[in-house]
């Protein structure tokens, strides 16, 4: 799957999206969000830049894929890019874009400094 429509998979507010690559599972979006808010998941987001988007940066986080498994989350479906997970919580659109330019703005910042 190409970093283009993991994106935008990965704005659907129905479900939490884990790619695997290699050893990780890579969370984007609107899903990275849900795993720090609705799961908890103890990630650390980083900005990653891609040449395929002019090399714009994306809030990215990572989490071995044993890690994921041996959370035994009720309701996580393996899929052919990696795992999904149903959201039967609301998401707020505006309360994400708000984390989301809170997030890049901070990791812009040290990553001048």
């Amino acid at each position: 799957m190409r970093i283009i429509e993991k994106l935008k998979q990965s704005e659907s507010i129905d479900n939490i999206y884990f790619y695997r690559e290699r050893m990780f599972v890579q969370l984007y979006g609107v899903s990275l969000y849900l795993a720090l808010e609705v799961l908890n998941l103890p990630l650390i987001i980083r900005i990653k830049r891609y040449k395929k988007l002019a090399n714009k940066p994306i809030l990215q986080a990572a989490l071995l894929d044993k890690t994921l498994l041996n959370l035994d989350i009720s309701g996580l479906t393996k899929t052919e890019f990696g795992y999904s997970l149903p959201n039967s919580r609301s998401v707020d659109l505006l309360v994400y874009r708000l984390w989301h330019d809170k997030q890049l703005k901070q990791l812009l910042f040290q990553e001048r400094s």
